[in-house]
């Protein structure tokens, strides 16, 4: 599932800061009540609301001393 924007995430955040709920948030961008929620619900608890699709994804290198 490809992730939203971080553009969007800001304006939601925005709109939660100048007092909106999370439906009428979800209503004006077309997005899921359940989303705007949960970023509003990480920004609460964490300060951040950004995406976390694709950090630490890859190979896991096995060998790790560059000296030996």
């Amino acid at each position: 599932m490809k992730a939203y924007s971080q553009d969007l995430r800001d304006r939601v955040i925005a709109m939660h800061k100048q007092g909106y709920t999370a439906i009428k948030i979800s209503k004006d961008f077309l997005i899921g009540y359940e989303t705007s929620k949960s970023w509003i619900r990480l920004y609460k608890n964490t300060g951040d609301y950004s995406s976390r699709q694709h950090l630490n994804t890859g190979v896991k290198r096995k060998f790790t001393d560059k000296e030996a």
